[in-house]
């Protein structure tokens, strides 16, 4: 894995507001970041797709186990909103199961969870279209 430094674009802010990305900055700081960009080797790219296919499938298994179990006061759920989730959960459909896994990875250790971002709204946006705009009209082409 290298990291490798990347001059932002020129008024980067308009360019992901006029993708929809409006939630760029947060307390005056930057969210979106176009300082550095990451080239991983084959077999990088095999392990974090291997990690994470094993987190998603874990991720999908969870909950089912958590209603099977009912295992909702030791998570410490209101007893209230049980039939909500376990509702929701039981309609819908797990295509519509959506995430990106925010990953700690130094190329040598297998890859570490930090956080599941799962069934946000601004992931797709973020993921699908203002990386990919980036990817294609921002970084170098090597």
């Amino acid at each position: 894995m290298q990291r490798l430094a990347v001059q932002p674009r020129s008024g980067w802010q308009s360019k992901v507001e006029s993708l929809g990305l409006i939630w760029h900055t947060i307390n005056g700081q930057p969210y979106w970041n176009e300082s550095a960009s990451y080239h991983f080797s084959a077999r990088e790219i095999n392990e974090i797709e291997a990690a994470t296919a094993e987190l998603y499938r874990i991720s999908m298994e969870a909950p089912q186990y958590v209603i099977d179990e009912n295992l909702f006061t030791r998570l410490g759920v209101p007893q209230l909103i049980v039939p909500l989730i376990v509702q929701t959960w039981n309609d819908e459909p797990p295509a519509l199961n959506h995430g990106r896994f925010d990953l700690g990875y130094d190329g040598e250790s297998p890859p570490k969870l930090f956080e599941y971002n799962r069934d946000t709204p601004i992931c797709m946006l973020e993921t699908a279209v203002a990386q990919w705009h980036w990817k294609e009209r921002g970084l170098p082409k090597s």
